[in-house]
């Protein structure tokens, strides 16, 4: 009924990852082990299993996860009849912006269904009630769809590493189909991740390959916010150059800028490119 691939590279984290599914999907299934201690991208690694998969249905999900509640399965199939269902996932945003980002935006525009970390680091994300809410960008810790679809939209193979595979592929199918977020299924996911430098390449290579609208209204607030996490984003990673400052001002948000909050924004930029209180980065 659903092939299961992990991009893996933990045996002890697949090994709990395969007996806690065996446990609790409650339908027939395959498990797909692509081993990969840094071996492929992700998007090469799941291309690979995407060709093995024999079912009609495929979820892509980390091996650092638990599933919490059982015959969750049959759950996930059911989502399969909402309309023109494109992709599924535990989390997810329904708002593309004009600065580059990844699936995570603003609270109001964040649907989570997720349990993230382990002891202290741990904490419940949920943030929404209803069975589902429809979303662009979705995290690649969990991402279900139909095996045609994966075929006919593909995992992009010019992103290298492990990084903004799960924005491309879910902005892409977003294009023509509708992505969505579920909260039936109750996960917990031991690592809570990392922001990289490879991490923002890839976010900022993800954006500039999305050459279509998606029809939502613009938030200007929303905007401005983005594009001041850009800007410290990119001199944490690229440090106080002529190429961050070229980039910073390919993407200054002047439409969503009136009057005084054009000043307030520029020596915002000037503070973040000269003052040392800005060198420990508050991102």
């Amino acid at each position: 009924m659903i092939s299961i691939v992990i991009s893996s590279y933990n045996s002890s984290y697949f090994q709990n990852i395969q007996n806690n599914i065996h446990q609790t999907i409650g339908i027939e299934y395959e498990l797909i082990q692509i081993w990969n201690p840094g071996i492929f991208s992700i998007n090469e690694a799941y291309e690979k299993g995407l060709n093995q998969a024999k079912y009609e249905y495929i979820l892509f999900i980390h091996e650092d996860l638990i599933f919490l509640n059982n015959g969750w399965g049959k759950y996930l199939l059911k989502f399969l009849e909402l309309p023109n269902v494109g992709l599924i996932g535990l989390a997810g945003g329904n708002y593309f912006p004009d600065v580059p980002n990844d699936w995570f935006i603003t609270n109001e525009y964040n649907y989570i269904n997720l349990i993230h970390g382990l002891g202290d680091s741990e904490e419940n994300l949920r943030n929404f009630e209803e069975n589902f809410h429809q979303v662009l960008g979705l995290d690649g810790v969990f991402i279900f769809g139909k095996k045609s679809i994966f075929l006919e939209i593909g995992f992009d193979q010019n992103i290298s590493g492990y990084h903004a595979y799960d924005l491309s592929i879910s902005l892409r199918t977003a294009k023509k189909y509708t992505n969505y977020v579920i909260n039936s299924i109750n996960v917990h996911h031991i690592s809570i991740g990392n922001r990289t430098l490879e991490w923002f390449n890839s976010t900022i290579q993800v954006h500039e390959s999305i050459t279509w609208k998606f029809d939502h209204p613009k938030d200007k607030y929303v905007e401005k916010e983005l594009f001041r996490r850009f800007s410290k984003y990119i001199v944490h990673y690229w440090g106080r150059n002529l190429k961050s400052l070229e980039k910073i001002i390919k993407y200054y948000p002047r439409k969503y800028l009136h009057g005084i909050e054009h000043f307030k924004t520029i020596w915002f930029l000037v503070k973040l490119f000269t003052s040392k209180k800005f060198n420990n980065l508050n991102i």
